[in-house]
């Protein structure tokens, strides 16, 4: 229950049982850590293309023109 939550979000209580019930079963943190993060990735799926406006640039960016690069896309309203 606690590794599926944690493959949620991170819940710093939850990850702390984690931590102790993995040292239980003769497991590191950096084990602990693994096993949460592959169990994360297994759910993981692409994100729907899309186009947007660059800044200040009447130029459009397409996401998959930014593939294998790290993306941190930020949606704001400015009203």
């Amino acid at each position: 229950m606690l590794a599926a939550e944690l493959q949620r979000d991170v819940v710093a209580e939850y990850q702390e049982a984690m931590i102790r019930y993995g040292a239980t079963l003769g497991k590191s943190t950096k084990q602990v850590d693994a096993d949460i993060w592959s169990r994360r990735l297994a759910k993981a799926a692409p994100f729907k293309d899309f186009d947007l406006w660059k800044l200040g640039i009447p130029e459009h960016v397409k996401l998959s023109e930014l593939r294998g690069n790290v993306v941190l896309v930020d949606f704001w309203f400015p009203g």
